[in-house]
């Protein structure tokens, strides 16, 4: 229960914090989109996004609350854009692209167990 209602809460902030550009909807082409995943304890995921040049792009990220996870967002050359780390198992970034492009994101997982999380995207 608790999950879902943390889950239900990402949506909802995820969704306000794309609005609060007027073109932040159009962040990826084919529109909003959640990830569910899970990552093994010390390990790392990667998930591949594409976003639109000039658009805000929102990436967050939420877990089941059971370690820490970080992520991170590097553009096709490899070079990090932008990274959320913390020490709970949300986060959540903002960028706007230069160029279209496909983005590598990265979870990672800092804790001794493994974590399921919801990534989602505008």
């Amino acid at each position: 229960m608790f999950k879902t209602l943390k889950t239900l809460a990402f949506v909802a902030v995820l969704g306000l914090a794309a609005t609060l550009t007027p073109t932040a909807e159009a962040g990826h082409p084919d529109g909003p989109g959640l990830i569910k995943a899970s990552v093994a304890a010390r390990g790392a995921n990667y998930h591949r996004i594409t976003f639109l040049a000039g658009e805000v792009a929102v990436v967050g990220l939420t877990g089941d609350g059971d370690t820490d996870l970080d992520l991170y967002v590097y553009d096709a050359n490899g070079n990090l854009v932008v990274y959320n780390e913390n020490d709970h198992d949300d986060a959540m970034v903002r960028f706007v692209p230069r160029r279209t492009q496909t983005f590598t994101i990265k979870v990672v997982n800092r804790g001794r167990v493994y974590n399921e999380y919801d990534l989602g995207h505008n």
